[in-house]
C-alpha cells in the first residue's frame, strides 16, 4: 500500500500508492506530518509499484480487472481504493503499512486505511455459539456487537 521515502536513519516518510501523496514526517516521534506530491526522485518507483498494486488487486477483483485490461493509465484513485476494500472484505488480499507505534510515524495513514479497507460490524456475518441450547450458532448483529 505504501513504499518508503528514506530507510533505518534516512526513513522520511511513505508515499501512498493508491492516493499518489507523500507523507513526510518532520521530526523524530511524528508529531508533525507534511503531505505534499510523490518526491521527483521518486515517480518512477512509485509508478512500477502502483501498478504492481493494481495488477494484484485486479487478480482478485474482477471490476477493477476489466479496467486494467482496457486502460491502466485510467484507473482512478477511488476505483482502486474500491477494488482494494472489495478484495479485503472477501479475504483476498490483506493491505500491508509501514509505521511505527513507537516514533508516532505513519500511524494516522494505517488508521485512514482500516476505515477505508475494512468493513464496519454491521457489514459482516458474526456468530456466536449459543451454550444454552447445545452450542447453535446464533447470528450476531451490529446492534449487538457494539
Amino acid at each position: 500500500m505504501q513504499v518508503p521515502i528514506g530507510l533505518e536513519d534516512c526513513f522520511e516518510g511513505v508515499v501512498d500508492l493508491v492516493n499518489l501523496k507523500a507523507y513526510k514526517f518532520l521530526n523524530k516521534y511524528g508529531e508533525n506530518v507534511v503531505v505534499e506530491e510523490v518526491p521527483a526522485a521518486m515517480e518512477a518507483l512509485v509508478a512500477e509499484k502502483r501498478r504492481e498494486l493494481i495488477e494484484t488487486v485486479s487478480e482478485v477483483d474482477d471490476m477493477l480487472a476489466e479496467a486494467f485490461l482496457s486502460d491502466d493509465e485510467n484507473i482512478s484513485d477511488a476505483d482502486l481504493e474500491g477494488a482494494i476494500r472489495r478484495a479485503t472484505i472477501a479475504r483476498k488480499i490483506i493491505p500491508v503499512f509501514m509505521g511505527s507505534a513507537v516514533k508516532n510515524t505513519g500511524v494516522q495513514p494505517l488508521l485512514d486505511g482500516v476505515v477505508s479497507f475494512l468493513p464496519c460490524l454491521i457489514e459482516g456475518s458474526n456468530y456466536a455459539l449459543e451454550q444454552s441450547k447445545n452450542e447453535e450458532k446464533v447470528e450476531l448483529t451490529g446492534s449487538k456487537l457494539l
